[in-house]
């Protein structure tokens, strides 16, 4: 049986291999996801990198995890119309799912 010894410098290049191999893929997994979560009531191109940034920063999502509290209970929140499922915030830029959530999310009163 033929054992080849592994030097420290070859452990470390098959390492950095790896590491930079794992993160291209998980970059390419995540690629566009941010776009697409703030779509289901803007159309493409409808909202700047600097909305998406600000609805990013402040949790926004499409869906509500958290029970009981989603945009369309929250003070912030208006309605387009009656039955309409997209609707405005008074914080965050272009329309918003009634069924989502942000961090500022506030309870009607």
């Amino acid at each position: 049986m033929l054992v080849r010894k592994m030097t420290r410098r070859a452990a470390l290049r098959h390492g950095m291999h790896l590491s930079v191999g794992g993160a291209m893929l998980f970059g390419l997994g995540a690629c566009g996801e941010s776009d697409n979560r703030q779509l289901a009531c803007n159309e493409p191109g409808q909202l700047s990198d600097g909305d998406i940034g600000m609805r990013t920063s402040l949790g926004y999502a499409e869906e509500s995890t958290t029970p009981g509290e989603e945009c369309g209970g929250c003070t912030y929140f208006t309605a387009a119309g009656s039955g309409a499922s997209c609707g405005s915030c008074a914080l965050l830029p272009g329309q918003v799912s009634s069924k989502g959530r942000c961090n500022s999310w506030s309870a009607k009163s």
